[in-house]
Formats: structure tokens, sequence, C-alpha cells
């Protein structure tokens, strides 16, 4: 059976950062929607980038004209771009010149529908069946209670969200960790 696919999302600081990367995720990814509780300025994401190494960099954009997404991919140089479905029409010029693989989100009340470019993944707001016209391997989905990782399948391609440190330096990962023990076969 294939190993999950593992995206680490929303990235605020680096205490989340280096403990992902330890696990080996293979994406980690900086929130640059500024309506979002998880925005992360380009220079701070870029200055997190700098201290670990491993996982594919994933730039997470919404709420942004297309330039911005353009000034923020040449700053940043990431791997990989993360978009709302909705905006794929007004950003896919911008993420195609850039010749970046994109990851869909899809809204729930969005359509579900393939859309034509270099799609890494599909991700969906929480695990379900694949949805019809969808192949499993295309599919990525949300996990944001630890306790439901314990019901993701092998091989299913998962995001799990960064969260605020208790202090500085300081956060409990006891739930996530043993799941990313048993999903990747690394202790960090």
């Amino acid at each position: 059976m294939k190993p999950n696919t593992i995206m680490a999302g929303g990235i605020t600081h680096l205490t989340d950062a280096r403990f992902f990367a330890a696990y080996a995720v293979d994406y980690l990814g900086f929130c640059f929607d500024p309506q979002s509780p998880n925005y992360i300025s380009p220079t701070q994401a870029l200055a997190i980038k700098g201290w670990v190494t491993g996982p594919e960099i994933v730039a997470e954009f919404a709420h942004q004209d297309a330039t911005n997404v353009q000034e923020i991919i040449r700053f940043m140089e990431p791997s990989c771009a993360l978009i709302d479905h909705a905006e794929w029409p007004a950003l896919r010029a911008v993420l195609q010149e850039a010749d970046l693989p994109v990851i869909i989100r899809f809204a729930d009340d969005d359509p579900l529908e393939t859309v034509d470019g270099n799609i890494a993944f599909y991700l969906f707001s929480n695990i379900r069946n694949v949805p019809s016209g969808f192949a499993p391997g295309e599919c990525m989905f949300e996990v944001n209670d630890p306790a439901a990782l314990e019901d993701v399948p092998p091989g299913t391609a998962v995001y799990i969200s960064g969260s605020p440190e208790q202090e500085t330096g300081i956060k409990s990962y006891d739930a996530v960790a043993d799941w990313l023990e048993k999903m990747t076969g690394r202790e960090a």
C-alpha cells in the first residue's frame, strides 16, 4: 500500500515547521491569505523556509489578485501552490506561467469538477468517499481534529493545519505525533 501523502499547511511559526519537517511530511504550506487567521507575511515565511529541509514548500493563496500572487511566487520560490477552486479562473494564467503544480481547495458548496492544468491534488474539507469524477490518487482530505486522524485509510493524502504555540517554542503535539509516527514510520 502506498504511504500517505501528508501536507502540513497554515504554518505560522518555526516550531510547527520544524516539527513537521522532522516527520518528513511531503508538503509544508504557508498561508498568504490576508483574511486568514493563519496568515503569514512572505518575509516571515521565507525566514522559516530557510530553517527547514525536506518538505516541498507550498504557497497557499486566497483573496489576492494575480499580481500579488506573482510577486509572492517570485519571492518565495515555492514548489507548489494551493488556491481555492473559485479563484482558479482568475489565477490560472499566473500559476501556469510559474509552472507550479497546483492543489485546488474545494469549499463545501463548490461544484465538484476537475480543472485543466498541472493539478497535484484536489483538496476537500473532510474525509469522505472520493467524489464522482475524481481518482483516489488525486484527492487530498483536510483533517482538523487529531482524533480523526486515526480514521484515515493508508494511502490517503492528508492536509493537517498548523496551530498556535502555547508559548514561543512550546506546543503539545501528542496526538499528531502518534499518528505521524504510525504513518511515516519515523520518530521525531
